[in-house]
């Protein structure tokens, strides 16, 4: 309805702004918790301190001079019935408040056409009638400190109490209907704030789940953040993927893009590509860690704390998919391949799907024929490095650590220096791979 008709779903948008957030993060507490405040004076004892009030003042212009104790005994008891109160109830305060404005801009809501959806409308439109008393009483309850007049004229008269009591009777009576009526303002709002981001997408599509076929598979999928996004597409048969490339290639956007698309795909039923088809998955992933100087814990513990959390994710009905970025990066390089190995095997043999970006070559040709190989690679241009950010079938042997280095303006006995120390490190390396596999 709302991409069918973009003028109410900007009127809608607009509407809607205006009534925020703020201070409305316990009204479900209110809606849907067990317990509704009751600690709120006897409405009888709220209305004779408010309107015996005048008496002292009149016996004042009376010359009576005693009443002057009277007046204080009474502003002083409306006083501490009123703090008292606020203190007790304070959350259910903000949130009868905000309570207030939900139905009034509920109310505004109501006045709009929304083809296809008449009847939802005109059932709110009968739940607000009930309730709208709540709006005309919250009112009433301005925040404190915005108004000094106000504020005392509310201590004086209790103004607030008696009003809070009120919406409460009326949220006890009505629950059920403010139930419904939030619900019908939350399913407008997602739904608008979909359509809103479908019609700025250049592409995208309705995601299919299956139980058979590929554990996942798109189309030309690409990432929301990008300004000019170079799509990709994927067809994962098996249960591992290994994406190799060198340095700033577009691995880890890569995973990004499918996290991305994956979680989208199973909220909002939106997915960034021509199609897209798979399981319905439970997404865990490793990826952007950093140290906590703060809890004393280095780079590499947070790492393996959260490697250890997939390998400890129990089986569930959905499918994994488990997205791995570098693994294991804060250590050794012999020591990281040997964990990289082992731990994508462990996860392999789960249920579902596991992706992994490295530089480290040596983890594809030490995983063999267990995981599925692609990777991204980059071209010599006029300008240094060019990357096409496109994904390729294969494994990736190229290395621009230090080419990257000279790019930037390294001096060149710095980079010749490095590049005879990696050849020869590379050499003793393969050798030593030669030898495990044998």
């Amino acid at each position: 309805m709302f991409s069918e008709h973009p003028d109410l779903r900007e009127k809608v948008q607009l509407l809607l702004s205006g009534l925020g957030r703020e201070n409305g993060e316990n009204l479900p507490w209110l809606l849907w918790g067990e317990q509704i405040p009751t600690r709120i004076p006897n409405i009888l004892l709220l209305f004779v301190l408010t309107f015996v009030l005048p008496l002292p003042i009149i016996l004042i212009l009376l010359h009576h001079v005693w009443a002057w104790a009277l007046l204080l005994a009474v502003f002083v008891g409306n006083m501490i019935i009123h703090y008292r109160v606020k203190r007790t109830t304070q959350e259910h305060f903000f949130s009868v408040r905000y309570l207030g404005h939900l139905i009034a801009y509920a109310e505004k809501l109501a006045r709009l056409e929304f083809p296809g959806m008449e009847r939802s409308r005109d059932q709110a439109a009968a739940a607000i009638r009930n309730v709208y008393g709540i709006a005309r009483k919250a009112a009433w309850m301005w925040p404190e400190g915005s108004n000094p007049f106000f504020d005392y004229l509310n201590i004086v008269g209790l103004v607030e109490v008696r009003a809070f009591r009120k919406i409460i009777a009326i949220v006890r009576e009505n629950r059920r209907q403010l139930q419904d009526l939030f619900e019908w303002i939350g399913l407008i709002d997602s739904m608008m704030s979909v359509a809103s981001f479908r019609a700025g997408l250049r592409q995208f599509c309705l995601p299919r789940f299956t139980e058979s076929g590929p554990f996942m598979e798109f189309d030309s999928a690409y990432h929301p953040l990008i300004d000019d996004p170079v799509p990709n597409s994927l067809s994962a048969m098996r249960g591992g993927i290994l994406i190799t490339g060198s340095n700033m290639s577009g691995k880890t956007v890569f995973l990004k893009t499918i996290g991305v698309n994956a979680l989208l795909g199973q909220t909002v039923s939106t997915c960034l590509a021509a199609g897209y088809r798979g399981r319905f998955f439970n997404i865990m992933t490793v990826i952007g860690r950093k140290d906590n100087v703060i809890e004393g814990k280095s780079y590499y513990l947070d790492e393996i704390q959260a490697v250890l959390r997939l390998l400890r994710s129990e089986h569930i009905s959905a499918a994994h998919l488990f997205l791995l970025d570098e693994l294991f990066r804060g250590t050794n390089s012999a020591e990281r391949i040997g964990a990289s190995v082992e731990v994508l095997r462990y996860l392999g043999k789960k249920q579902g799907c596991t992706l992994a970006s490295t530089h480290d070559v040596e983890i594809s040709e030490l995983i063999g024929s267990e995981f599925a190989n692609v990777h991204f690679q980059e071209e010599v241009g006029e300008n240094g490095l060019e990357f096409s950010y496109k994904l390729r079938e294969g494994p990736s042997y190229a290395r621009n650590a230090i080419r990257l280095l000279r790019h930037v303006g390294y001096p060149d006995e710095v980079v010749e220096a490095a590049e005879r120390t990696a050849g020869l490190l590379n050499s003793q390396s393969g050798s030593s791979i030669r030898t495990r596999q044998s």
